[in-house]
């Protein structure tokens, strides 16, 4: 074997597939190895003693498993692998100074689009002076280094189709699979990383496979088994009016091929317009990740959105009306966070309970490396260290409390969470039955899942409430208070999911139920 690659391939965006996939086009041998909140670092371990590749590569998806990875790679080392060692994504690319020293055993850290690179450094690893000169990448000599970013790739339809070599997942007999239909944004959210990465590169800050190319690969997918397609674009819909263009082209692309799909997008609430959204629909689209983040005009400026909350909530009520499940994370807290905005945020999430399906997720801006807002906060002597996301505090130490409440009652690990990945499957097996077996669908189970996604939306609302309420007027420095208040909330929250859970087994079959309870589908990143 020639490159391993190791990434957490329980989520939805997976970019291992696509570098193994110019990998195996340069001729190498790869292999895929799996390293999730749920994986043994031991196993991979083993998998490299025991092949032996000349590259490991170490994608990273997400900073909170940054620290994984970096004790993944010196357990690596000190098992006497000679490998050569290095990192991909996003975060590694704004941050390779700080992993290169916090990781001795870290060779390099390769910046920019992998793709552009990746065959050039494996074929170089014999000749330090050859690997070294490789574009975008980044190594000690002896402090850390980065070279030039590579050339931008010139269109995306030159990229051979990502593989799928440990196969593609299946649920109710359906295949699901991730595609990119585009790379990068046209808008500036002065939170996003990925939009970073891209502009970063020198590329144009937006770029669209054809249609003809895309589809080309769905029809190999769909010749395998796969039906639902997740688009882990960052932004589905191109500018302007080229939008109804691309939606009519892949539409004939599909129609002509005779590809009967259903699939996911993301989107902003500037581009839900209930035409264009009817065709999507007619077209197979079942659920849309929609980028509200907040309701508080004052942090949509910040998060530079450039759209305002009430086209928030118009958009909620548009694909409400045309009955697609839309899912988003509300962005409760930033640096600049005050209980103003929090209030505001929670009365906009009041005046949308009817039109969501979906339960609410509170979240905190996660602020990275390469961000306008990254560059913000430094500038203002805060979010120093060597952590990511980058750490920080709020000013006003009651909207402070507020936060590390919400972290304790709402945590992403907690039963809110846990309902919610439930509710995700739930909808799920149902809208994948309403559309390819519409005979057997039940409309009156579609309208019972939403109620138990409204009650537990009023309910939670109810204890952010109090929460407010507290923070704004309680004593917020009387200790024993503050821990009472937080076990009865995060009690209550308990018993939302408890008697959830119940409502959720009586509209279902014993099967149906425990099939729900093991978490399948990918939540939105």
């Amino acid at each position: 074997m020639d490159v391993l690659l190791i990434e957490d391939l329980s989520q939805q965006r997976l970019p291992a597939h696509a570098l193994a996939a110019v990998l195996q086009q340069a001729g190498l041998r790869t292999r895929l190895a799996r390293f999730g909140a749920d994986q043994d670092a031991d196993e991979v371990v083993r998998l490299a003693e025991r092949e032996r590749p000349r590259l490991v590569i170490s994608s990273i998806l997400f900073a909170h498993r940054v620290p994984e990875h970096l004790a993944l790679i010196t357990a690596l080392r000190r098992a006497s692998v000679r490998d050569h060692l290095t990192m991909v994504g996003p975060l590694p690319s704004f941050a390779f100074a700080e992993l290169l020293t916090a990781c001795p055993a870290l060779d390099s850290v390769l910046c920019g689009e992998a793709e552009a690179s990746v065959v050039q450094l494996v074929t170089s690893l014999g000749d330090p002076a050859r690997w070294q000169a490789v574009p975008g990448l980044a190594y000690r000599s002896p402090t850390p280094r980065g070279n030039p970013l590579p050339k931008p790739l010139a269109s995306l339809d030159d990229l051979p189709f990502p593989v799928y070599d440990d196969g593609l997942p299946i649920r109710l007999g359906y295949g699901f699979a991730t595609v990119e239909g585009s790379r990068g944004c046209y808008h500036a959210c002065t939170f996003c990383l990925p939009c970073a990465f891209y502009r970063a590169g020198g590329a144009p800050h937006y770029r669209l496979r054809s249609p003809a190319h895309l589809v080309d690969e769905m029809e190999a997918l769909y010749r395998r088994g796969t039906r639902l397609f997740l688009f882990d674009d960052e932004q589905f819909l191109p500018p302007g009016h080229t939008r109804e263009e691309r939606v009519a082209a892949l539409r004939h692309e599909l129609q002509r091929r005779r590809l009967r799909i259903a699939f996911t997008i993301k989107c902003r609430a500037d581009d839900v317009d209930a035409a264009l959204f009817r065709q999507l629909k007619e077209m197979g689209l079942l659920r849309v990740y929609i980028g509200v983040e907040s309701g508080c005009q004052a942090s949509l400026d910040l998060l530079g959105k450039g759209v305002t909350a009430r086209r928030n909530a118009e958009a909620l009520a548009v694909l409400d009306s045309l009955d697609i499940v839309a899912d988003f994370r509300s962005l409760l807290f930033h640096p600049w966070s005050t209980l103003e905005t929090v209030r505001a945020d929670i009365s906009f999430l009041h005046n949308a309970v009817s039109h969501m399906a979906t339960c609410f997720s509170f979240h905190e801006v996660e602020i990275y490396p390469g961000t306008p807002l990254a560059n913000r906060l430094r500038a203002e002597g805060r979010g120093e260290g060597g952590r990511w996301p980058l750490p920080y505090t709020l000013a006003d130490p009651r909207a402070e409390l507020l936060r590390r409440l919400s972290r304790f009652v709402f945590s992403p690990s907690g039963a809110h969470a846990g309902i919610q990945d439930l509710l995700t499957q739930a909808w799920y097996d149902l809208l994948l039955q309403r559309h390819f077996r519409p005979v057997r669908f039940e409309a009156d189970r579609a309208r019972k899942l939403k109620a138990i996604a409204t009650g537990l939306n009023a309910q939670s609302l109810h204890v952010w409430r109090e929460m407010l309420a507290f923070a704004g007027e309680g004593d917020i420095y009387d200790a024993d208070q503050v821990n009472e208040r937080a076990c009865a909330w995060a009690s209550r929250v308990c018993s939302f999911r408890v008697r959830a859970e119940g409502e959720l087994a009586e509209r279902m079959s014993p099967k149906e139920f425990l099939r729900n309870n093991f978490p399948f589908y990918p939540r939105a990143v």
